[in-house]
């Protein structure tokens, strides 16, 4: 029996989507090695490949079908009305709601190589692989990090740490501190938001409706579907570019100043 006949559908399943993040990465021998022999747990340090900018992942977690939906497939890669509403406005001032591992920052730097960038990231170990990203990249003068949630409002929120990229504020989680996003967005021409959740009164808040920003990047979460996130976006002076919900009430979406 040969190689392939001998991989079922299971092994595919994981072996087809390695190979792809391998793509993106150098050394890919080594990412796959770890991923598809070694399978340890641990963080580790790459190069992506068409830009030579360092990303720091976790292996066997969420981290790599990541760096394949924001490397390969270009989530935040901005699409040529964005690129547009953000044009002639000198080097970029971006705020990032959701910091994660720091996958939309190494987008950033690779169309803007000159912006800055803040970070909101209050998970401790998703804010110490981002703080490792930007020093691998020495980006700490243009790049910071906020361990906070993001909030209205100065205050503590329950936060359930340790779930990767689906940590999140939830009624049963530990008290963590809040910060109320509004004077590092005052002064945004960027904004992105992931949040898991926690982004409906960001969006409500009288003062979103005055943001200088041009262009918006949100992913939003129930149980704020579709309807309710354009209503509330159209009201506060956003044009929405055209998205598809990946499940009810889930969904990610680029919006410009109209």
């Amino acid at each position: 029996m040969s190689a392939a006949a001998r991989l079922g559908p299971g092994h595919l399943r994981y072996l087809i989507p390695r190979l792809r993040q391998a793509l993106v990465l150098k050394p890919a021998w080594l990412f796959l090695l770890r991923e598809l022999v070694l399978r340890r747990h641990g963080r580790a340090r790459y190069r992506v490949r068409d830009t030579g900018l360092v990303v720091n992942i976790r292996h066997r977690s969420d981290d790599p079908g990541n760096v394949t939906e924001v490397l390969q497939e270009g989530a935040y890669r901005f699409a040529p009305a964005v690129a547009q509403a953000l044009s002639g406005r000198g080097p970029l001032q971006a705020v990032d709601l959701g910091g994660y591992i720091g996958l939309f920052g190494v987008s950033l730097f690779s169309q803007h190589p000159d912006a800055s960038l803040v970070a909101l990231e209050p998970d401790p170990a998703n804010a110490d692989v981002l703080e490792q990203t930007i020093a691998d990249n020495s980006l700490g003068d243009r790049w910071s990090v906020v361990r906070a949630c993001a909030s209205v409002r100065e205050e503590t929120v329950r936060f359930t740490p340790g779930r990767g990229m689906g940590s999140s504020v939830s009624e049963t989680g530990e008290t963590f501190p809040a910060v109320d996003v509004f004077p590092l967005l005052a002064g945004a021409d960027l904004i992105k938001i992931d949040i898991e959740g926690a982004e409906w009164p960001i969006l409500t808040d009288p003062r979103f409706v005055d943001l200088p920003a041009a262009a918006l990047f949100l992913e939003y979460h129930p149980p704020h579907g579709k309807e309710e996130i354009l209503r509330v976006l159209e009201a506060a002076g956003w044009r929405t570019l055209p998205f598809e919900e990946r499940a009810p009430g889930l969904g990610e979406l680029w919006a410009i100043r109209r």
